[in-house]
């Protein structure tokens, strides 16, 4: 026989109702088994709840609290993957999805989920801007990673040291720099060194044989973009004019219309300097490049003492 419990309607409606207590939890208290208060409110005309509302409550009560900063910092600072904040606070992947939802924090794409190494914007600076879009244009490859993508590899293999360092200074503050020894085409080791950057960085996705209108209408974007050209495609050294050996700056390339318009902006701020030539035609063999010219090899070079001294030393 199921005794009755000593228990006024309006304590036990408070127990139940008001602080939501379970009836396993209300015999626990009163030291008697589950059926003897389960019959004595349905006596006093209790309404019990229904098995759906009592999952909520059991769920509720067992509510996993992961406050917004600390979820904040977690996977916005430390860009943490959910699983992994999930077996820190001993929860299921889904409930930190929730939590992320109730604090207003938004999940990342599933292609920013795929990035391992932190990004920065490009600083949106034009002198920096120019000077790199005239590096890539002489000797980076650029590319997306793949076509809906948020990361932009920047590549490039060199022999030569001065030029990795260079690379490595230009884009290790914006994203991860990864670097390789391989057996280059010419028999000698070469380095090859790859930058990972974000989505601000697209405007080094175009290569064009074409100076854009914005750096030549300013000189000093111009010229921003120029030394970029250079740092890639040029070089300074001592080479003989009708027998007289004179310091020249070379800068030599594939890009004839560049060479060109770097020539007429130079004229036209009175920098001395022949006209573009062909150095080397299509299809030739050198000593030191095996492989034959893909296309007509142009050169420009000014080798005016004033031109030199006044504006490019």
């Amino acid at each position: 026989m199921i005794r009755t419990i000593k228990l006024t309607k309006s304590e036990l409606k408070r127990l139940y109702e008001k602080e939501k207590l379970p009836i396993s939890k209300i015999a626990k208290i009163f030291n008697c088994s589950y059926w003897t208060v389960w019959q004595t409110m349905k006596k006093l005309s209790i309404k019990t709840r229904s098995l759906s509302e009592a999952n909520k409550l059991n769920n509720l009560s067992r509510k996993i609290n992961i406050p917004k900063k600390t979820l904040e910092n977690l996977y916005v600072k430390q860009r943490l993957p959910t699983t992994k904040i999930a077996n820190m606070f001993k929860c299921r992947h889904s409930t930190v999805l929730k939590r992320m939802k109730e604090h207003g924090i938004k999940a990342r794409s599933k292609s920013e989920a795929m990035i391992i190494y932190p990004k920065k914007d490009f600083s949106g600076d034009f002198i920096e801007k120019a000077y790199l879009i005239g590096f890539r244009v002489g000797d980076l490859f650029v590319q997306r990673i793949n076509k809906k993508g948020q990361t932009i590899k920047v590549e490039c293999s060199t022999t030569r040291p001065e030029q990795v360092q260079l690379i490595e200074k230009l884009f290790s503050k914006y994203g991860h720099v990864k670097k390789s020894i391989f057996r280059g085409y010419r028999g000698k080791n070469e380095i090859r060194i790859c930058c990972y950057l974000n989505n601000s960085f697209s405007f080094l996705l175009c290569k064009k044989d074409k100076i854009k209108n914005w750096i030549l209408k300013k000189d000093k974007y111009f010229f921003a973009f120029l030394a970029g050209y250079i740092d890639a495609e040029g070089h300074i050294g001592v080479h003989k004019y009708g027998g007289i050996e004179q310091a020249c700056l070379i800068i030599s390339s594939y890009d004839k219309n560049i060479l060109n318009e770097i020539w007429f902006k130079l004229s036209s701020m009175h920098i001395k300097c022949p006209k573009p030539r062909i150095g080397h035609s299509k299809g030739y063999i050198s000593k030191t490049k095996k492989l034959p010219y893909k296309k007509d090899y142009w050169v420009l070079n000014i080798h005016s003492k004033m031109s030199l001294f006044l504006h490019l030393s």
